[in-house]
């Protein structure tokens, strides 16, 4: 199907790009000249017995463009108060630089609560290192966000800076064990995190410890349960990463003791997580069936209501009444049968009703046909505006015109009134049943918000609601459908499309064959980039997809297809006026199509051969009604009647469809000519267990 064909497609399309383009708004922003990446962040905590912790945290950009300053954001929200905050700018090690920290770090000093009286680049004038508290540095003003600030060289490529400071309540000690709940990395960092290495170090605890980790996709941990060592890598990390470790309490003995027992609430609350972690990751056909059905429920409860509330406009279809014999003409002029039965295919062509109407021509004498030639012999361009306009805009003097002469001009011309007879057409078949239509629009709808919203669970379940994470499930179902529907209008897939859906051509039938297809390139792209790192996998890999809710969302679609195929099995989408006008069309067409198993008697005179012939055509069936006339009556004598009647035209089965398909390809040629030239799912961690360190981040100005 040419993208000049299909104006909904191209609608669509139009829309998802520029839903696309509004969603990748925070991507382009960082692919001007100034851009920076932080390529590595190293968080080194120091537990105290006192349930304090000395953190320090080396964070390594790289620069494109001047910068001025960078920062980092602490939410001590649950963590405690903050003192001691500390900033060097010597690439050493972090052991190296704690071992003589007078000699590196430089007390950073507090510069007020408000952002607002100047900017950072103008604090940077006064102060080298400094910090705000209070601020609505992570972009929400809430009370404990404290944003570390260092300056750096203007023309600097890379820099190192490192952050020190003391939080005096990151374990807690209760009753019956220790713990630590703290989300270490937080969403509030304007880049991504590249590779961030966490090491922990707790006082000696010879006895159980327990660790979880949550969030971000970690690469490697390494905890010896007889050691107070604990270390983890992460990778690409955009969203956050916490800990949740429990430990004997004598390890913190000197911190406050919450008159409180934490352990069973802590494991029973890291069980439920580990739950629904399992479930979301195992590959198990009952939970796909679950998530299937879950997100079926709603469109169930729409469909009941929908068909009570539109009981009494919704047309029964008669399967049995389709299938008679209808001998007598039917009761609508030909071009009419050829539209209605053209929307029956959903079929938008418009090659039945033309070579329905040259047919009708031909039988009145109003055009002759020899080869490939057409000449106007009498009428108007009443009789047929768009071949009147063929005829006397393309031929002689004489009004005759050969299909080599149906050339689109450079204005389209032609082609604008080839789409104006298609609209004409088009009309007198038209569908007229919103009950029905609505259906099949609710259920495209719907699956687009059920592919959405599946893509915003992935990452709420993982990280909690945050407006980056609503924009990134967007932009995800946004780029599969985008490349699932320029494939989809491919002649090849359009074709595969059409086989697998054959006359069930609904709204949801293109929408989720538009996802499967823009599901399987993304995979292709995803393997892809195994070998060329620089293909973007769209956040999209074999694990992502096989998951439930992602192939929840396939079953749900098939689920939709299945019960659109049904309503349509039981109801018809047109008025009762046009589906009495519809049968009629059936039925002349089943009886043209066995029209060679009659008897004779049943048969039209010879005389009406040439009006059957025209609306046979109307119907699809000229090759059946030549062969079944041939079989009762001869060759000869039909060959002789048909061409007498039909004004000298072949009695060929493809004649005439060939002759307005090559007159509907010369009308489109031009056009489609010109038309021509013009959250990440990659998460490894599933829930939160209510991490009291509020969110970390970080970014450059």
């Amino acid at each position: 199907m040419q993208l000049t064909k299909n104006r909904p497609s191209m609608i669509l399309i139009i829309i998802l790009t520029v839903l696309f383009g509004i969603s990748s708004l925070e991507n382009a922003a960082a692919s001007d000249k100034r851009d920076y990446q932080i390529k590595q962040n190293d968080i080194y905590v120091e537990i105290n017995r006192d349930g304090s912790a000395d953190v320090t945290q080396q964070v390594r950009y790289q620069f494109t463009g001047n910068y001025h300053g960078v920062f980092i954001v602490q939410d001590t929200k649950g963590l405690g108060k903050i003192n001691q905050i500390q900033v060097a700018k010597d690439n050493f090690p972090i052991s190296h630089l704690l071992k003589r920290p007078e000699l590196y770090f430089t007390q950073a000093e507090n510069v007020g609560q408000s952002d607002q009286i100047l900017s950072l680049n103008d604090y940077l004038k006064y102060n080298d290192v400094f910090f705000q508290p209070n601020t609505n540095a992570d972009g929400e003003k809430a009370q404990g966000d404290y944003r570390i600030v260092s300056s750096v060289p203007d023309k600097a490529k890379a820099q190192v800076i490192t952050y020190h400071y003391h939080l005096s309540a990151v374990a807690k000690r209760y009753l019956d064990t220790g713990e630590i709940n703290w989300k270490i990395i937080g969403r509030s960092w304007e880049r991504k995190l590249q590779q961030v290495r966490i090491t922990i170090e707790i006082p000696a605890a010879k006895v159980k410890q327990s660790l979880w980790v949550h969030g971000a996709k970690y690469e490697h941990r390494v905890w010896d349960k007889h050691t107070a060592t604990i270390r983890l890598t992460a990778a690409d990390v955009d969203q956050y990463l916490e800990i949740h470790l429990l430990f004997p309490k004598q390890v913190i003995d000197k911190a406050p003791l919450h008159a409180s027992k934490q352990l069973a609430i802590a494991q029973k609350q890291e069980q439920k997580i580990a739950g629904v972690e399992q479930f979301f990751i195992e590959r198990h056909p009952v939970n796909y069936l679950i998530v299937a059905i879950i997100l079926m429920l709603p469109f169930g409860i729409y469909g009941l209501y929908w068909l009570i509330r539109n009981r009494q406009n919704l047309i029964k279809r008669g399967h049995v009444s389709e299938h008679l014999h209808r001998f007598d003409l039917p009761s609508l002029p030909p071009v009419q049968a050829a539209s209605i039965y053209q929307s029956s295919l959903k079929d938008n062509t418009g090659m039945i009703p033309l070579a329905t109407e040259l047919a009708a021509l031909q039988l009145t004498g109003n055009i002759k046909v020899e080869g490939e030639l057409i000449k106007w012999e009498k009428g108007t361009a009443d009789d047929s505006k768009f071949v009147y306009f063929l005829t006397h805009n393309y031929g002689d003097e004489n009004n005759q015109v050969s299909l080599k002469q149906v050339k689109n001009d450079e204005n389209n011309t032609l082609y604008n009134h080839w789409l104006s007879a298609k609209d004409e057409w088009s009309s007198l078949g038209e569908k007229d049943n919103p009950a029905k239509a609505s259906f099949d629009n609710f259920s495209c709808i719907y699956f687009l918000g059920v592919a959405f919203i599946a893509f915003l669970c992935l990452g709420l379940v993982t990280n909690g609601f945050s407006i980056g994470l609503l924009i990134r499930a967007l932009t995800r179902v946004s780029e599969i459908m985008i490349i699932g529907f320029m494939l989809s209008v491919w002649q090849p897939f359009e074709k595969i499309e059409k086989l697998l859906f054959k006359k069930y051509d609904f709204k949801i039938s293109c929408c989720l064959y538009s996802y499967i297809l823009g599901i399987i390139v993304c995979l292709l792209f995803a393997v892809d980039s195994f070998s060329h790192s620089s293909i973007g996998i769209f956040g999209l890999s074999f694990k992502t997809i096989s998951q439930p809710v992602i192939v929840g969302i396939l079953i749900c679609g098939l689920g939709l297809q299945a019960l659109n195929m049904f309503v349509d099995y039981r109801y018809v989408s047109y008025s009762k006026k046009q589906y009495q006008d519809l049968v009629e069309v059936l039925q002349f067409k089943q009886m043209i199509h066995d029209i060679g198993r009659f008897n004779k008697k049943q048969l039209p005179d010879q005389t009406l051969w040439g009006e059957y012939y025209v609306y046979a055509t109307a119907v699809g069936e000229t090759s059946e009604f030549i062969k079944g006339l041939e079989k009762q009556f001869g060759i000869n004598l039909v060959e002789e009647n048909l061409n007498h009647q039909l004004q000298g035209i072949s009695a060929n089965e493809w004649g005439i469809q060939h002759f307005a398909n090559s007159i509907i390809s010369n009308s489109e040629a031009k056009a489609v000519n010109n038309s021509e030239s013009s959250f990440d799912s990659s998460s490894g961690g599933w829930g939160s267990s209510g991490g009291a360190g509020g969110d970390s981040g970080g970014g450059a100005f």
